[in-house]
């Protein structure tokens, strides 16, 4: 999995404390991921991990608002609009 049990703990507090915090856990995460040889670090990769996150971060926002979009919108921090472009984007129900 992407982060173990104790990573999620952490991340969870890391979030709630500060960006450093987040930002460690992250590149702790992440970091046997890019120094791995066999996979390529192109365009690709990078955009893949970042749509990927992004709409991982959507469901989430979804799930804990209960699906309501104004809700999740303001947990992202984005604009409802534009919550509405990454569902369609992601191919995330709107219902």
């Amino acid at each position: 999995p992407f982060l173990s049990m104790s990573q999620n703990a952490g991340f969870a507090s890391a979030v709630r404390g500060s960006k450093e915090g987040c930002e460690a856990i992250l590149k702790k995460s992440l970091t046997p991921l890019l120094n791995d040889p066999t996979i390529p670090k192109d365009a690709a990769f990078f955009k893949n991990l970042t749509s990927g996150l992004d709409k991982l971060l959507i469901e989430v926002a979804l799930e804990k608002a209960r699906k309501n979009q104004l809700e999740a919108s303001k947990m992202l921090g984005i604009n409802r609009n534009t919550l509405r472009k990454r569902m369609k984007l992601y191919g995330l129900s709107s219902e």
